[in-house]
């Protein structure tokens, strides 16, 4: 796999999103890249199989025009077949081959742009959700501090209870409810 930074899709994600990350609609605009790339995905796909599946019958047909070839001439003759049936069967496999080729070259491009765009769309929520920080950890400081003081200093809240009021505080901050 090449540089990241030799990918042309992150180049150009990161020219659209140059200074742009902290935007109210930085989220929508990754999200919607990343829908777009995922779509490439599939149909890249589905063009690598059909040109799988054409380059086993191209495969059997070379394999059957050579078999026939050296069927017809005798064994001493084989080193020298050039019939144009073979010829074409033979440029039909290279070429289905070269696009193979090419769509696995392209579907790990757009695997490691969606690999990227992922990470974008983290960073767009940790970014956005950055001024809310001090105001929660205050919120969570006062919960603990309530509870403490409500107990008379004789029960403080537990692992459980700390655990909870941590994972809410990350779904409030990364909207993983929403």
């Amino acid at each position: 796999m090449e540089d990241i930074f030799e990918n042309p899709i992150v180049v150009a994600v990161i020219e659209v999103f140059s200074g742009r990350l902290a935007d109210a609609d930085a989220i929508e605009a990754v999200q919607r890249f990343i829908d777009l790339v995922r779509a490439d995905i599939h149909r890249n796909a589905a063009l690598h199989n059909e040109a799988a599946a054409q380059l086993a019958v191209a495969r059997e047909r070379y394999a059957a025009a050579l078999l026939e070839a050296a069927s017809e001439l005798g064994t001493e003759d084989v080193a020298v077949v050039g019939s144009p049936e073979l010829a074409a069967r033979a440029a039909a496999y290279a070429e289905l081959k070269d696009r193979i080729e090419r769509a696995l070259r392209l579907q790990a491009v757009l695997v490691q742009a969606l690999g990227f765009l992922i990470l974008l769309r983290a960073a767009a929520y940790a970014w956005s959700r950055a001024p809310l920080i001090p105001g929660v950890l205050a919120t969570a400081a006062a919960a603990y501090a309530l509870a403490y003081a409500a107990s008379g200093g004789a029960v403080t809240p537990g692992p459980a209870s700390l655990v909870r009021i941590a994972v809410l505080l990350l779904v409030f901050l990364f909207g993983f409810l929403g």
